[in-house]
């Protein structure tokens, strides 16, 4: 009965350590979709910056329609 109880203490040793294995991985792999992530948002945003006022849908700049009496200028 003890040497059972020890051998399922031991494998719980074993699973617990597996556990955190599999926690710091995913830790880092949440960690590279983050910059990831972030890095999107950031081109996102030097893109619409530097110009670029088309909708995600590839419709126009609405102050463009608007200058032009509604007629679209791309």
């Amino acid at each position: 009965m003890k040497t059972e109880l020890i051998k399922m203490e031991r494998q719980m040793i074993k699973m617990e350590r597996q556990l955190i294995k599999m926690k710091e991985e995913l830790i880092k792999r949440l960690m590279i979709e983050v910059v990831l992530i972030k890095k999107l948002l950031i081109k996102m945003e030097t893109t619409h910056q530097d110009g670029d006022t088309t909708d995600q849908d590839g419709g126009g700049n609405e102050q463009n329609h608007d200058r032009n009496g509604g007629a679209p200028t791309n």
